[in-house]
C-alpha cells in the first residue's frame, strides 16, 4: 500500500471541511452515512441482526447497501450482521456521528500504547490484551476500535491464543502516529479523481495480488475465502493464512462434488488432491512431477494452517505468522486453487472419459 499523504489536519472540524463534500459527490450520500451509523452502534453494542434482515428491513436502501459492499464500507458472511470496515469508520467520523468520535478517541489510546510499547520494546510484536489496556479505561468500544484498525494497514489487529486476547502491532503503526493525518490521506484516496470518476482505494492485499481470483468465481466459498486472505494477509496475518487454505479446500470439494467423488466429513486436503488428481490431469502416477510438487505443496499449506492460521486454538508460546509469511503462503494457496481449477476445467474439455453431473 502506498505511504499515505499526512495533511495538516489537527481538529474534527478541519476534517470534516475538507472531506465531507468530496464524500457526497463521490457518492456517500446523507443516507449512506445514516445507513453506516445504524449499522456500526448495533454492531458495537452487539445487535444481532443478520444483513439478509437489515435488507428486508431497509428495502428502499438495497441498491446502497450493495453499493456499500462493493466500495468495501461495509462485509457479511452469510447470516451474520453487516460489520463496517474502516472506510465506513471514516465516513461517519467525517459527518461527525457520534459512535465514531467515541471510536476515534479509543483509536487514538490505542495508536499511542501501541507507539509507547514499540518504544521501549521495539522487536516486542504483541502484548496480552490486559496489560495493553492497563493504562486506559476499557469502554464498549475498545475492541470494536481495534477490529477496525485491524482494517487500515496499521498493523494493529486483535487475536488469540488458548482463550488469551492478544493485541499484536508492528513498524505499519508508525504511519498512525499523527491520527487525523492518515484518515485524512485515506479519504484523500477514497475519493482521488481519476478520469472523472471517484476511484476507490484498493484493498491491502494490493501487493500481493498480481492474479485473477475471477476464475475462482466458479466456485463461491473459495472465492469469499481467497478474497478474504488478499484483504488480510498484511493486518491479519494468522486469519488470511487460514483462509487461504480454506480456498483452497473449497476448490477441491467443489472439484471432487461436481465428479461425484466419494467424500467423509473429516477428509483432508492431501486426501482430496488425491482423489481430484485423475480429472485434474495430474493422473496418479508417483513419479509425475507436476503432480508431486502439487502435492507436497497442499500438504505444506495444510500443515502452516494448523501451526500458523487462527482456526486452533493456540498456547500463548505459539509462533505469530509474519505479514512476508503470510503473503507468501497465501499467494502459493491461491496460486494453487487456480491451478487445479484450471486444469480440472481444461481435463473436462478434452477427456473423452464422460463425466458425471452434479
Amino acid at each position: 500500500m502506498a505511504k499515505l499523504k499526512e495533511p495538516e489536519i489537527s481538529t474534527l472540524l478541519a476534517l470534516k471541511e475538507r472531506h465531507l463534500d468530496a464524500l457526497h459527490k463521490f457518492g456517500v450520500i446523507e443516507r449512506a452515512i445514516e445507513l453506516l451509523a445504524i449499522i456500526s452502534t448495533d454492531w458495537i453494542n452487539g445487535v444481532e441482526v443478520a444483513a439478509a434482515e437489515f435488507r428486508r428491513d431497509h428495502r428502499r436502501d438495497n441498491a446502497l447497501l450493495r453499493w456499500l459492499e462493493e466500495r468495501r464500507f461495509i462485509a457479511s458472511e452469510g447470516k451474520s450482521p453487516y460489520v463496517p470496515e474502516f472506510n465506513a469508520f471514516c465516513a461517519i467520523l467525517v459527518a461527525r456521528k457520534r459512535i465514531a468520535v467515541s471510536l476515534f478517541l479509543q483509536m487514538k489510546l490505542i495508536v499511542s500504547r501501541s507507539l509507547e510499547l514499540l518504544h521501549r520494546e521495539p522487536l516486542r510484536t504483541q502484548v496480552r490484551f490486559d496489560e495493553f489496556t492497563a493504562q486506559f479505561p476499557i469502554s464498549p468500544q475498545t475492541i470494536p476500535a481495534v477490529k477496525l484498525l485491524g482494517t487500515a494497514s496499521l498493523g494493529i489487529y486483535l487475536s488469540s491464543a488458548s482463550g488469551v486476547q492478544l493485541i499484536q502491532f508492528s513498524e505499519e503503526t508508525l504511519k498512525g502516529k499523527k491520527l487525523l493525518g492518515y484518515i485524512s490521506g485515506h479519504l484523500d484516496m477514497i475519493t482521488r479523481s481519476a478520469n472523472g470518476l471517484f476511484a476507490l482505494p484498493q484493498p491491502m492485499g494490493q501487493g500481493l495480488n498480481t492474479f485473477s481470483i475471477d476464475k475462482l468465481l466458479l466456485v463461491a466459498d473459495a472465492h469469499e475465502k481467497a478474497d478474504r486472505a488478499l484483504s488480510q494477509w498484511s493486518s491479519a496475518p494468522d486469519t488470511a493464512i487460514s483462509s487461504a487454505k480454506s480456498a483452497l479446500e473449497a476448490t477441491l470439494k467443489y472439484i471432487a462434488h461436481a465428479e461425484g467423488l466419494p467424500m467423509s466429513g473429516a477428509i483432508t486436503i492431501p486426501q482430496l488432491l488425491t482423489l481430484c488428481k485423475p480429472v485434474c490431469g495430474l493422473g496418479s502416477d508417483p513419479s509425475h512431477k507436476m503432480s508431486r510438487s502439487i502435492a507436497s505443496l497442499c500438504t505444506e499449506i495444510a500443515e502452516a494452517r494448523n501451526v500458523l492460521g487462527d482456526s486452533h486454538g493456540k498456547s500463548p508460546a505459539a509462533p505469530v505468522p509474519t505479514r512476508s509469511e503470510a503473503r507468501f503462503i497465501v499467494g502459493v494457496a491461491l496460486h494453487l486453487a487456480d491451478c487445479l481449477l484450471e486444469r480440472y476445467e481444461a481435463h473436462r474439455m478434452t477427456s473423452d472419459i464422460p463425466h458425471k453431473k452434479k
